[in-house]
């Protein structure tokens, strides 16, 4: 068995890579050139150029490839965040919340609105028009307040009595309150509207008929039902038979 002739001998490969070896440059060349281009300073004091395969295989540094000596940062943000910035810094959500004054408080502030449910659920609308139209709590009730007192005036209005008299006073302060309240005009046909139900007449004030009445109206209801429940049984044969 013959051996291929372009096949390389073994002397001839071991003297190929030493020409490779030598083609290539070595790790001291290679540690100048990095130190070269990382110092600009030392670009000048580079060995001179020697013949052989090292010097061939190093290449010069230009003076363009030294670093610079300062670096310069470039603007990443657009110019228009700076004013979208400054504009979120003076929205009103941003603003410290303010500081207000504590004021003293009022003569009708210390009426307890559980003392005034206690007067209404025992329907006792006078001591509630005492207690909220006392000299000391004119002009200083809050809104609900002078809107509980206004209703307590209108359940105490008795036809031809005193306090039916100050029925068109009652109306003014009930528009006053419901206009703050909703927000609304006093003028407006809401509050009118509203104020003209209030208004109305309590269904309590009607006296309920006497005791006797009632019973009879319920005896003749019973006997009026018994006799069309007869026409409509038993009585129905008895009358064709007539």
């Amino acid at each position: 068995m013959t051996e291929p002739a372009d096949r390389p001998q073994p002397d001839d490969t071991w003297d190929q890579a030493e020409q490779a070896s030598e083609k290539r440059p070595s790790i001291r060349a290679l540690a100048e050139l990095i130190e070269g281009t990382t110092s600009p300073e030392r670009v000048s004091d580079l060995p001179p150029k020697t013949d052989g395969p090292a010097a061939a295989a190093m290449p010069t540094v230009p003076p363009a490839a030294r670093l610079p000596t300062e670096i310069t940062f470039i603007e990443t943000m657009p110019p228009d965040a700076y004013e979208v910035e400054k504009q979120r810094e003076v929205m009103p959500s941003n603003l410290p919340a303010p500081t207000f004054s504590r004021m003293p408080p009022s003569p009708a502030s210390t009426l307890t609105m559980e003392t005034i449910e206690n007067l209404v659920s025992q329907n006792q609308w006078t001591k509630v028009c005492e207690l909220l139209g006392a000299p000391e709590n004119q002009g200083k009730l809050p809104v609900g307040m002078a809107f509980i007192y206004a209703v307590a005036l209108n359940e105490l209005r008795v036809p031809g009595g005193m306090v039916d008299k100050r029925a068109p006073d009652i109306e003014k302060i009930m528009l006053r309150c419901l206009s703050v309240m909703l927000g609304a005009d006093a003028s407006g046909p809401l509050t009118q509207i509203i104020a003209k139900r209030l208004m109305r007449r309590n269904w309590r004030s009607t006296p309920a008929p006497p005791t006797r009445t009632s019973v009879l109206l319920i005896i003749a209801a019973l006997m009026l039902g018994s006799f069309i429940g007869f026409l409509l049984g038993p009585g129905h044969d008895w009358f064709k038979t007539m």
